[in-house]
């Protein structure tokens, strides 16, 4: 939906309305003194550096990135190299990417919990001397359970 501007010569306030072609035509008030709204003519963003033209912004060759550690020709560029290492850009988060790096830490942070519980419940079972607790370790993490979780190679075996 395109973004409208409107002017009320009344008060001299200045207005955007984000809507469609039909209700651009819809009269609008002020909302200050309630006269009528003239609607003003825009022009179109000119954003350059989204297609590769760099000149000027960045010089003829582009910019170092820091988050690649490298050199890049435009964002353009940057994104897509970005989005290849799994990088996202933080103005590109929204609530839903939040919110599962959220549950995701709690996840974890609960399986942590049980781990623990299931080493302690081990510990008591073999014994608190380095033996005990090297067997507590070792059945609390075993090397099918670490593989599972993506931790440990397949081609080790356990």
């Amino acid at each position: 939906m395109p973004l409208y501007c409107f002017h009320c010569y009344g008060c001299d306030a200045d207005w955007e309305y984000l809507q469609s072609f039909e209700e651009s035509k819809e009269e609008h008030l002020c909302g200050h003194c309630s006269e009528k709204l003239q609607k003003q003519t825009s022009i179109f963003a000119f954003t350059p550096s989204r297609w590769g033209d760099m000149t000027g912004r960045y010089g003829v060759n582009g910019y170092y990135s820091e988050a690649l550690g490298r050199h890049v020709a435009s964002p353009a560029v940057e994104d897509k190299l970005c989005e290849a290492k799994g990088l996202v850009r933080v103005s590109n988060y929204n609530e839903s990417v939040i919110t599962n790096v959220i549950d995701k830490s709690e996840d974890d942070h609960k399986e942590h919990l049980k781990d623990m519980e299931t080493y302690n419940a081990n510990i008591k079972k073999y014994g608190d001397d380095k033996e005990g607790k090297g067997r507590a370790i070792a059945e609390t993490y075993s090397v099918e359970r670490l593989q599972e979780k993506g931790l440990l190679d397949k081609s080790i075996k356990g």
